[in-house]
């Protein structure tokens, strides 16, 4: 029996002994991940940190720009809001201007009007066979009158 207790114990203490041997090789292998993973973790952290000096580059070196963009728009923003008002100012007035001028051009119209028909009405007045004669009474005056003046 004792015999059979020291193979049991023998027995016992190589499954403990390999059993303490995969537990070994188990923490070994996640060692080897852990160094992996710590490895991976610095890299990303590398990345990020980079990550972050480029956008703080990127922002201190854009944010002067934006900010000489801003101011622009600004100014802008309220030369259009002057102008927008200046304009509102003088619509009314303008608008006055342009329905006196045009009163007075119909006025101006109306007065030519009459006066062309006046001119038209005189012309028609005059009596054209009359006045033919009167230049052919004229000519037939002058012809003698150039003749005796030595004249052809």
């Amino acid at each position: 029996m004792s015999e059979q207790l020291q193979d049991s114990s023998v027995n016992e203490q190589s499954q403990i002994i390999a059993l303490l041997q995969q537990i070994s090789q188990d923490t070994a292998h996640q060692n080897e991940q852990l160094k992996r993973q710590l490895r991976m973790t610095r890299l990303v952290a590398l990345f990020c940190a980079c990550l972050a000096v480029v956008a703080v580059f990127a922002c201190a070196s854009l944010l002067p720009h934006i900010t000489n963009v801003l101011s622009q728009a600004n100014t802008v923003l309220v030369e259009l809001e002057t102008t927008a008002k200046t304009v509102n100012e003088t619509i009314p007035s303008t608008m006055q201007d342009v329905n006196s001028l045009i009163a007075q051009s119909r006025m101006g119209i109306d007065t030519a009007l009459v006066s062309i028909q006046t001119a038209l009405g005189k012309i028609n007045d005059i009596d054209i066979d009359s006045l033919n004669q009167a230049i052919a009474d004229l000519a037939g005056i002058v012809r003698p009158l150039s003749a005796l003046l030595g004249r052809r």
